[in-house]
């Protein structure tokens, strides 16, 4: 979204922007100093008492209200469906509403009311991906356009040889939750350090599901695997930490369309994901990198080992998938897309 503000600041310098943050935190304090005009409404209250968590979203609303009354918006643009109260406001202050969608199956089926409220007010409706549109159809029959997302394409980025003794570094970034996979990474993990060979497994994220997190290092202790892995904890830039890696894994059981992977392409790292959601999108087998099937640890073991033992193979796919991002994903030419979009609205 940042990225989007500033490609709109910059081509469009006579739109006036308002952003709206239901809470804060550092991207509030960055689109500040850049000079974007910013609300905060903290949304949710931590407390376990109904009323104050209803008297919170209402206060949160009618500051909503306040602010749209004053702005008075020829169009509210939401990145999100959970943000469905004020699609549902900003329609009423009869502003047109884009809705962005990025989330995938499991979320939709999870906030389904959510889902269909949002697309029912918004005047155009933008997918992440085809499997989002597909989706997006199947829930509300809405009719939806895919803007992929993008990455800017880097001019000086040199292949990374592997080194001679030095543990081969596999890195998984995502919240620590059952949908990201971390277990199904340690489980092949282990299938590769019973075959003698020692990669080092860094693991980065948010942990969001305590119990989960309980299990995985559980698995690691049970299997001793303590030496091959790590918990890195939040990472405060993604693309230092995916450069600093051998390889990206994407063992995630649903996703619709994930950045992180674009960003490995940018740094020729390579990718190996399991065959869900909007990956195979992404990436295609043997080609730009490699997909196994989702929850399968021994097809994601012959995978990696393929990917350590076989140097001219990694170098070919991780050039082909450098080139394909400049081709494909290219996070000038998506933000241009979704300009244009808001030309239609606000020019027309």
């Amino acid at each position: 979204m940042v990225k989007l503000l500033r490609h709109i600041k910059l081509e469009r310098p006579s739109y006036k922007i308002a952003v709206f943050f239901t809470k804060n935190g550092e991207l509030v304090e960055l689109l500040t100093k850049e000079g974007f005009e910013v609300f905060v409404s903290e949304k949710r209250n931590k407390s376990n008492s109904y009323t104050a968590k209803l008297l919170s979203r209402l206060r949160h609303y009618l500051f909503y209200i306040r602010i749209l009354y004053l702005f008075r918006p020829n169009l509210v643009y939401s990145n999100t469906i959970v943000n469905f109260g004020e699609v549902i406001i900003g329609r009423i202050f009869k502003a047109f509403v884009i809705l962005h969608v990025h989330e995938g199956m499991d979320y939709f089926r999870k906030c389904s009311f959510r889902l269909n409220i949002s697309c029912y007010f918004a005047g155009k409706i933008i997918a992440g991906s085809h499997y989002v549109q597909r989706n997006i159809k199947l829930i509300t029959n809405q009719v939806s356009v895919v803007v992929h997302n993008g990455v800017m394409p880097q001019n000086k980025v040199f292949f990374k040889p592997m080194q001679s003794g030095a543990p081969f570094k596999i890195g998984v970034l995502g919240t620590i939750q059952l949908n990201k996979g971390q277990l199904v990474a340690l489980e092949a993990l282990n299938l590769l350090v019973k075959r003698g060979l020692k990669p080092q497994l860094l693991i980065a994220g948010k942990i969001a599901d305590q119990s989960y997190y309980s299990q995985l290092v559980n698995y690691i202790n049970s299997n001793s695997l303590g030496a091959f892995v790590d918990f890195v904890g939040i990472v405060p830039d993604s693309m230092v930490f995916i450069n600093s890696l051998d390889l990206l894994l994407v063992p995630s059981f649903d996703e619709a369309f994930p950045t992180v992977i674009l960003e490995a392409f940018s740094t020729k790292t390579l990718v190996i994901a399991s065959n869900v959601g909007g990956i195979p999108e992404i990436i295609q087998h043997d080609v730009n990198g490699l997909l196994f099937s989702v929850g399968y640890s021994n097809e994601l073991a012959e995978a990696l080992e393929r990917a350590v033992i076989d140097e001219k193979l990694f170098k070919r796919l991780t050039l082909i998938a450098f080139k394909m991002l400049d081709e494909k994903f290219n996070l000038y030419v998506s933000n241009k897309k979704i300009t244009s979009f808001l030309d239609e609205i606000l020019i027309n």
